[in-house]
């Protein structure tokens, strides 16, 4: 949720109070990815931050700000989450061998 609201401010900051919330919110952001990296693999949890993270992000350009959601953008975010998916199961069986 962080994560969406931050893009968020972004795109509609315009004063420098604005920025300081955006700031804030970034903070807050990291904290919470810190703490689930306590108790959840890392992998993971850049995984589950990154593919959620993009996926949202577009769809808020979609929907929120109307951006054109393209074929091709369709494509390369899915080619994108499928790929850090990819990466964690390569993880997991690299841990498994060992």
């Amino acid at each position: 949720m962080f994560e969406l609201l931050w893009v968020y401010g972004f795109n509609i900051a315009e004063k420098p109070l604005h920025f300081i919330v955006i700031a804030t919110i970034v903070i807050i952001d990291f904290y919470f990815l810190e703490k689930a990296c306590e108790s959840i693999q890392t992998g993971t949890v850049y995984a589950i931050f990154s593919a959620i993270g993009t996926l949202c992000t577009a769809l808020m350009d979609t929907f929120m700000f109307d951006v054109e959601f393209s074929a091709a953008k369709g494509f390369f975010i899915t080619v994108l989450i499928v790929g850090v998916i990819c990466l964690k199961l390569a993880e997991n069986e690299t841990s498994e061998e060992n």
